[in-house]
């Protein structure tokens, strides 16, 4: 599925950052059953089922144990999926689970976007609270794109994946204006664009400003008494 628009224009929480972001934040539960969708999967991140979480630098993940890389995803900055352990080049595990990654991401110039998820199996993706792109079931490793045209700002994500037997997939790309390829969001250069919490600027007490001037017309008065 390529080229999907969103149903409505995702809408930023603020402007557009300078500085780097800290990455995403990761949750993972373990499931008893296999989960085949984004409402099963949204039923096992809700369960008591084991759970881990941890933030990591980008979306990029996948299960080692399932031998090489699956040609077209990128491998420089992959990251062991959440539950399997390897010891000795042998998977010891080979779990199923669901996992959510929430957090901020900065779009630092207004223009046209193209997003790539890379998933085994399907993926909900929100930006700005909408959902810009999924693959409601199950599959072998592929590709789904969306174009957006965004404003500079910084917009909540989230992304749903899953795992129900097998190899395991989830990387999210995008290209931005000026690019020619798509980069693994976190790992482009020019700075790290995704942060686990939306920056936020102290607002000054009210207090504040009248106890200036308060001091300020203290201080003429006792000029006025001096003269």
């Amino acid at each position: 599925m390529r080229g999907v628009r969103a149903r409505a224009a995702p809408v930023a929480v603020g402007s557009a950052l300078s500085g780097d972001g800290d990455g995403i934040n990761t949750l993972g539960v373990r499931a008893d059953l296999s989960p085949h969708g984004i409402a099963d999967a949204m039923g096992v991140l809700a369960s008591a089922g084991e759970s881990v979480r941890f933030i990591a630098p980008q979306i990029d993940f996948r299960d080692f144990s399932s031998g090489t890389e699956t040609a077209g995803i990128e491998s420089l900055s992959d990251l062991p999926d959440p539950f399997t352990r390897i010891e000795g080049g042998v998977a010891q595990d080979d779990p199923i689970f669901a996992v959510r990654y929430s957090g901020f991401l900065n779009v630092a110039v207004n223009g046209d976007y193209r997003f790539q998820a890379i998933t085994d199996d399907g993926f909900s993706l929100l930006l700005g609270g909408e959902q810009i792109s999924s693959f409601d079931g199950d599959r072998s490793p592929g590709s789904t794109e969306v174009s957006l045209t965004l404003e500079a700002g910084l917009y909540s994500l989230e992304m749903i994946g899953w795992e129900q037997v097998g190899q395991f997939i989830d990387e999210l790309s995008w290209m931005r204006p000026g690019d020619s390829n798509f980069a693994v969001i976190g790992t482009e250069a020019g700075g790290r664009t995704l942060f686990t919490t939306a920056p936020t600027v102290v607002p000054v007490p009210a207090a504040l400003p009248l106890l200036g001037s308060a001091l300020v017309g203290l201080g003429m008065l006792r000029r006025r008494r001096t003269i």
